[in-house]
């Protein structure tokens, strides 16, 4: 309660004049070092009051404190952990100097922990030489604790990192610290999945798998512009073999996965997601997909139908989405597709073995960075606090293919088969109408002697 009293302070205090203060750790970088404790560095600022940040054993929420530039080219981030028992993992920054937020997701090391006080060090920042240094922070994370953290609302997602809003800008200007509060937006329930796409050619099927993230969001959005999205991607490579002597034997069952890589999405409305797939004889079509719409809309538009004519083939490829993947969007308010990546799988049967080789990319660890909204005719462009989330490994769709003859071959087999069958279908006619026959000209012959029995009366 004390920390939430100490925030809405400090928030009154920068509406008021319009820069609130920051423990100027930055001022003394010639002596922040990797090797000093975090209290050491923070108690370099006079000012620094550590009686501001009680323990509370049962708050394992994050909240950054301030910053710090090494000497070495380093930036310390100091973080203020009431229970003193978390540490972060990741953080949101953004070093844009024209204040348009461009976020990144960073690790982060923990150099040094002292009751609620903790010291971090940002990975992957390289510090600009500029005169003035800008570092926004939106959001910090730490790793889910299933004892202490809320389950995602659906039984096939996974939250692997929980996030804190932050909403700090931190200015550095020869040595100077000076920090203003920036507005967020946070997520409030999301969805990760994908759907799988089948485009079908003469020679097989291309398959893709389309990324998407539901959500909802705590402020209201009238039109979602653009979008940032932070995911992680791996390789996975999946061959499966069993001899079909009858005794069912696995003979290689092998699986292989690469490194895990970041990704970032950087998405606009109008702007469309493309997949080329092989399509007709040997001819590529492209396939567009909206990034950003609403989840009603993105559930319309999964119900597609494609086809097209190789010659005297046709070929219809179907899909909709899972019942039960509809009800977990239709409760959020938009949807991003942020990634397209190509999914292959093929099945060899011959007389000793049955061989299975599926190759595809595992996407997780999502989450939504930045997003520029309109909202009463007023645009809006906000970090976002939201927790890394990831899906199950089956598709929120199902898609059916089908080959058939057009119908012009249907009519040219119909006549060359009357052309081939007609000898046999005179020949059956003539048995099917021998008696017929017969009937008539016995009737013919009754008829004649009739007529000649008259004859002779007369």
């Amino acid at each position: 309660m004390f920390k939430k009293f100490f925030g809405l302070l400090i928030g009154l205090l920068s509406v008021v004049a319009g820069v609130a203060p920051a423990t100027t750790v930055s001022a003394s970088a010639a002596d922040v070092t990797a090797g000093c404790t975090a209290i050491d560095d923070l108690h370099n600022d006079p000012s620094f009051d550590e009686t501001l940040y009680p323990a509370i054993a049962d708050d394992y929420s994050m909240d950054v404190i301030t910053i710090a530039e090494s000497g070495n080219g380093e930036l310390f981030v100091y973080v203020y952990q009431p229970s003193e028992k978390k540490a972060a993992s990741s953080i949101n920054l953004s070093t844009a100097p024209d204040n348009v937020s461009s976020y990144f997701n960073l690790p982060l090391t923990l150099l040094s922990s002292v009751g609620v006080f903790q010291k971090y060090k940002v990975e992957g920042l390289a510090l600009l030489c500029t005169e003035t240094r800008v570092y926004e922070i939106s959001s910090i994370f730490r790793p889910f604790d299933s004892r202490v953290d809320d389950p995602p609302s659906d039984e096939s997602q996974t939250i692997t990192e929980v996030s804190f809003p932050v909403g700090k800008r931190f200015e550095i200007t020869n040595g100077a610290l000076s920090v203003t509060d920036i507005e967020l937006i946070s997520v409030t329930d999301q969805y990760v999945g994908f759907t799988r796409f089948y485009s079908s050619s003469f020679w097989g099927t291309d398959k893709c798998d389309v990324h998407f993230v539901a959500f909802s969001t705590d402020k209201r959005m009238d039109d979602l512009l653009e979008a940032d999205v932070y995911y992680q991607k791996q390789h996975y490579e999946h061959e499966y073999r069993r001899l079909t002597n009858g005794s069912g034997t696995v003979t290689k069952d092998d699986t292989t996965y690469s490194d895990v890589n970041d990704g970032y999405a950087y998405l606009k409305k109008g702007k469309d997601l493309t997949w080329d797939g092989l399509t007709g004889f040997w001819t590529w079509t492209t396939y567009n997909f909206a990034s950003i719409l609403t989840a009603q809309a993105f559930i319309e538009s999964e119900e597609f139908s494609n086809s097209y004519e190789v010659g005297p083939f046709y070929n219809k490829t179907y899909g909709n989405l899972l019942t039960e993947s509809v009800e977990n969007i239709s409760s959020k308010d938009w949807v991003i597709r942020f990634a397209i990546t190509d999914y292959y799988i093929a099945q060899n049967n011959n007389r000793d073995y049955t061989e299975t080789i599926e190759k595809r990319d595992i996407v997780g660890n999502v989450t939504i960075l930045r997003l520029m909204f309109e909202t009463d005719g007023v645009i809006y462009n906000l970090g976002v606090v939201d927790n890394k989330q990831s899906g199950d490994l089956d598709p929120d769709n199902e898609v059916h293919s089908e080959w058939g003859l057009v119908w012009w071959v249907w009519l040219i087999i119909a006549i060359v088969a009357l052309i081939l069958l007609w000898p046999i279908l005179k020949f059956l006619w003539k048995i099917i109408s021998a008696p017929f026959k017969l009937i008539d000209l016995l009737s013919k012959k009754g008829k004649t002697r009739k007529e000649s029995r008259r004859k002779r009366k007369r």
